[in-house]
């Protein structure tokens, strides 16, 4: 959800929220990823819970998340973090 001229709360008919999990549903904050679609492409980052922020979009549109997994790695037990 965005904020319009006047300040108010901006829900739009189509918006989306993805959340990055690793393998074993753990958040993974701090993500960077793209987002592409016909109106346009963003990076964003995910936020504290693996969250990323609200899209968007006037219409319906297809869009396509890339994550490039082998940038980074998610803490582990084993690693103490």
């Amino acid at each position: 959800m965005g904020v319009n001229a006047i300040g108010q709360p901006d829900v739009q008919l189509h918006d989306q929220t993805f959340r990055v999990l690793s393998p074993s549903g753990t958040p993974l904050p701090g993500v960077d990823y793209q987002v592409s679609a016909p109106s346009g492409g963003h990076v964003f980052r995910t936020g504290d819970q693996g969250r990323s922020p609200t899209l968007n979009t006037a219409q319906q549109e297809a869009a396509q998340f890339e994550l490039h997994w082998d940038e980074f790695a998610a803490p582990s037990a084993r690693s103490g973090a």
